[in-house]
């Protein structure tokens, strides 16, 4: 965890450029379908700092908010976060992933994000 905006977001560090961690994500939910919705999809983009992308789980009707941001300086890596989680189809009523200081609260939501999404993007970026 961190100070800012985000401060309990699950932060992975990829040594890629932003822009090219951007794409892969885009081609890996283009070729997942089943993590899209359109309500989710349509919140895909860019504010003034961040880069959001959303995912959706269908078989627990929960969407996911992530976001990508390059490093600060050439050496920093790009950040890949795992931000808040929400249930059903409105917007609303997120809950930070970290949201609780106890390890096995938030444990097997950050296992599942991993397994699901990022794992395989992971697996994209090395191929």
């Amino acid at each position: 965890m961190a100070p800012g905006s985000y401060a309990r977001a699950e932060v992975y560090k990829i040594n890629i450029s932003e822009d090219s961690l951007l794409t892969i994500i885009d081609e890996f939910k283009k070729e997942n379908p089943e993590f899209n919705i359109k309500e989710v999809e349509v919140l895909d983009g860019k504010d003034k700092h961040w880069n959001y992308r959303y995912f959706y789980y269908p078989d627990k009707n929960l969407k996911l908010m992530t976001y990508v941001r390059g490093g600060l300086t050439k050496s920093e890596l790009t950040s890949f976060a795992f931000v808040r989680t929400s249930p059903g189809l409105t917007l609303g009523n997120w809950t930070d992933v970290n949201d609780s200081f106890w390890w096995w609260k938030n444990s097997s939501e950050k296992e599942e994000f991993e397994r699901r999404i990022l794992n395989p993007i992971k697996e994209k970026i090395n191929n």
